[in-house]
């Protein structure tokens, strides 16, 4: 499945107004980035927020998805990775409120994460 352009036009559409936007396109897919920092991404017509202790829950509790890729090791055998990405609930995404709200959350996650891997 690919992602049109529709979709992708009404999640920046939802964003617009937020500070420090931009977009990357990568592995099939997009980057959405915050200063600089990635706190989504957008494969196969779903969006996925970055997700950490402190916001997992909202996911898990709207029954919501980690984004899940399949990797080929060196001899070949195939292994699911899961990332710390999770679907953003529909209705969230249709209220301008709410997805600044998780936007926010995930931004944190996101700046969190990178400051470990850079410590």
């Amino acid at each position: 499945m690919t992602t049109s352009s529709s979709f992708i036009d009404n999640v920046l559409e939802q964003l617009v107004g937020v500070e420090g936007i931009s977009t990357r396109n990568m592995f099939g897919g997009m980057g959405i980035y915050r200063y600089g920092v990635m706190f989504a991404i957008i494969v196969d017509g779903r969006l996925y927020f970055k997700v950490d202790e402190t916001n997992k829950a909202d996911y898990q509790h709207a029954g919501s998805i980690p984004f899940v890729y399949d990797k080929h090791d060196k001899q070949g055998v195939k292994k699911l990775v899961t990332m710390s990405y999770w679907e953003l609930p529909p209705y969230v995404l249709e209220d301008k409120e709410q997805i600044f709200r998780w936007m926010l959350k995930s931004h944190d996650a996101a700046v969190k994460a990178k400051h470990k891997k850079s410590a």
